[in-house]
């Protein structure tokens, strides 16, 4: 995907309050979701820079076109001031374009050559989507005008924000959705990426029809479920239910709005998605994706239907089939609350979770760090402060910062002495498995905190799948690292199988079942162990044979890559077919991982060797796994 982006001249003081910095945010949360392969657009002296450094920021390729004469490369010296900065990015590069394109020159001469440029950098099968940034009081023979009703005459996405309206009088749009990846669903929804429909779909057509897209993007906790999220349910001019998944929290809220709003709902869900009886009748607006993505087409597709029903809805339309059975039903209206500080304090939890989303959004770890900051500035009640600084918690978990995360969670954690916030447990369980440690004796403390608490956490809520994956992560990491062999080894193996037990479909806990029932019947004489593991080869094959994910899947390959090598390791005659499967494997999965794992698979492969494996085996898939930093 290709995005040419337009620069209208709008005066700084046009911008009111903080409009800037929300369209800012709006413009780089359309680009980090859209995720273009390159970003087009002019830099002409006069015009507002803010598209082209939202691009930046989303740490896009940038294309600066620029008129300016000369031979030889463009570079920052032939952009106009507001530009330079931009120009010296990174990924930007300053091109020069025909001299009819100039500051003075006709609209029409301004627009078609953007046009141009972006065409001719397509790619086959790429889509060009234009966004156009600009007043709604904009003169319409404004380049960025006419490029974007050129662009759409030729039939390309015109996405469209206004940057000169303050935030607060943007209508509200609440987005009742699944976040992160679903794990936990019914296949074969299981491992949806809810994340994908929010960036690619959602936001972009809600941006462009003028609203203020909200999610709170995390549990927000039993203590304020009635402080924020049932005031904008009810109080949000329009609320969006995503079907995805069938997700329980997302069918209580939409049952919540449809009992109290007569008005503004609007429902959408994946195709092939089967809505309860109580929704069926009402329209369901159907988009297209697959399961771990939205493929570029199919995001464009999403939008246009997302948009177009939008554009098709009116003020007075019945939206909830409670009003439309009850004619007679009066829309519920919330108690007002006695005090003026009390109201002060539901807007400013509010405006705190929103903040947190947007900054777990763009990534932007600094904002989670003055969003802290200014939890604890404010005089919002202690269960208040507590939920907020669960959410940056958790929101710097997605981010992979697991020492933030831990500051925030630990706490929290400690004072849920009777275990009752079974996903705070958890996810503080994740920052002690992960987060980095001076030296290996305080890694292994972490990592034996871990254990003890998930061990709790099994006892006390059973057959949990992500208690018990990261149970058998906790022991398995911990035998790593040095910990008893004997007794973190039979907690692993029971963790991962129960696992395996309580969903077969899912390779994860199979793999490690294997890699450890072989260890230990190879290298520790338990025969039981390896017929168990025989038993269990079959499944996982197929697990990994019928996974949703994608065929080059880093976590697919090296699970096939581990397969293939214990397969090795276990026959009678090693066969070298096997193991060339498996270098094929692991080299494909090498080349497709991040840092983080990278590490991961280097650790099992250099906790096998410890175990007893053949180094001379070991060592030469070790080769085709680089250093996390390298």
């Amino acid at each position: 995907m290709i995005i040419a982006f337009t620069a209208r001249h709008i005066a700084q003081a046009a911008f009111p309050p903080g409009a800037r910095q929300h369209a800012l945010d709006s413009l780089q949360l359309i680009f980090r979701g859209l995720h273009p392969r390159l970003a087009i657009g002019p830099a002409l002296a006069g015009a507002d820079p803010l598209p082209a450094e939202a691009a930046v920021r989303a740490d896009v390729p940038v294309q600066l076109l620029t008129p300016a004469a000369g031979s030889g490369p463009a570079g920052p010296k032939d952009v106009p001031k507001p530009f330079y900065d931009l120009a010296t990015a990174r990924r930007t590069e300053v091109v020069r374009i025909s001299a009819a394109f100039s500051d003075d020159a006709e609209p029409t001469l301004l627009a078609r050559p953007i046009l141009k440029k972006a065409h001719d950098s397509l790619d086959e099968e790429e889509e060009l989507v234009v966004l156009d940034v600009g007043s709604a009081n904009d003169d319409e023979n404004d380049p960025a005008a006419l490029l974007a009703k050129l662009a759409e005459l030729n039939g390309h996405l015109v996405l469209r924000l206004d940057p000169t309206v303050a935030k607060h009088r943007l209508p509200v749009a609440f987005v009742a959705m699944p976040y992160g990846s679903r794990t936990e669903a019914a296949p074969p929804m299981k491992g949806y990426e809810s994340d994908e429909t929010w960036f690619r779909i959602i936001v972009p057509a809600l941006v462009d029809r003028g609203y203020r897209p909200f999610r709170a993007g995390y549990e927000l906790g039993r203590e304020s479920i009635d402080l924020t999220m049932l005031r904008e349910i009810a109080t949000s001019d329009l609320f969006v239910a995503d079907l995805a998944t069938l997700n329980a929290n997302v069918l209580w809220e939409l049952g919540v709005r449809h009992a109290w709003r007569p008005h503004g709902s609007l429902l959408v869900a994946p195709e092939g998605t089967l809505p309860p009886f109580d929704v069926d009748h009402m329209p369901v607006h159907r988009y297209r994706r697959r399961l771990r993505e939205v493929p570029e087409r199919d995001a464009i597709m999403g939008i246009r239907t997302v948009r177009e029903a939008l554009a098709r809805s009116r003020p007075g339309d019945l939206t909830s089939p409670v009003f439309v059975a009850l004619p007679g039903l009066r829309e519920v209206v919330l108690p007002k609350r006695a005090e003026e500080r009390e109201v002060a304090s539901a807007e400013a939890m509010a405006d705190l979770v929103e903040e947190i989303s947007i900054a777990s959004d763009l990534r932007a770890e600094d904002r989670l760090a003055a969003v802290s900051d200014r939890i604890e500035e404010t005089d919002l009640p202690d269960a208040s402060r507590r939920t907020l600084h669960r959410q940056v918690g958790l929101a710097y978990l997605t981010l992979g910062n697991y020492e933030k995360a831990a500051a925030s969670l630990e706490p929290l954690a400690s004072a849920d002495t009777d275990l009752t916030d079974i996903i705070l447990q958890q996810r503080f369980a994740l920052t002690l498995i992960h987060r980095v440690a001076a030296d290996e004796a305080e890694r292994l403390q972490n990592l034996l905190r871990a254990v003890k608490l998930l061990t709790t956490l099994d006892e006390r809520y059973p057959q949990s799948a992500e208690t018990l994956s990261l149970l058998g992560s906790a022991a398995k990491q911990t035998l790593q690292a040095g910990g008893s062999m004997e007794s973190h080894m039979e907690k692993a193996i029971s963790a991962y199988r129960k696992g395996l037990m309580a969903d077969p479909a899912n390779y994860y806990p199979g793999i490690n079942l294997i890699a450890l029932l072989r260890l230990r019947g190879q290298h520790f004489g338990s025969a039981e162990d390896l017929e168990e593991v025989k038993e269990i080869v079959p499944v996982v094959r197929f697990a990994v044979k019928n996974s949703s994910e994608a065929p080059d899947s880093g976590w697919l390959r090296a699970t096939l890559g581990e397969l293939a090598l214990h397969r090795h390791l276990l026959a009678e005659e090693p066969e070298q077919d096997l193991l060339t499967e498996a270098i094929g494997h692991y080299a494909a999965a090498a080349r497709g991982a991040n840092g983080e794992q990278r590490k991961s698979m280097r650790r099992q492969l250099e906790f096998f060797r410890r175990a007893g494996d053949p180094p001379e085996v070991i060592d030469r898939l070790l080769a085709l796994v680089p250093e996390a930093d390298a």
